[in-house]
């Protein structure tokens, strides 16, 4: 599994280097499996999250996130679920 894995399963347009907050702390996303592993500033080891734990945001996103999601992000897989459907 890999950050397509992520991005295609949970809608996150997340990437490698990436900077994340949690509980008020900043962090790196440094690499991916079915989770998310975070090195938060000033530690050096990073720590394994879901990728949609309450209170973590993803703070390279373009757009406002709305419901765990930026608004560009909603509308790819808006776009992506009317091509399954024929429309």
């Amino acid at each position: 599994m890999s950050v397509q894995y992520i991005r295609e399963a949970y809608g996150i347009p997340c990437k490698r280097g990436g900077r994340v907050r949690y509980n008020g702390k900043f962090g790196t996303l440094t690499s991916f499996s079915s989770r998310v592993h975070i090195r938060f500033d000033g530690e050096k080891r990073s720590r394994i999250f879901h990728p949609k734990t309450d209170g973590l945001e993803y703070l390279d996103l373009p757009g406002p996130i709305v419901d765990g999601h930026s608004d560009k992000s909603a509308q790819y897989w808006a776009k992506q679920y009317a091509a399954s459907k024929g429309a």
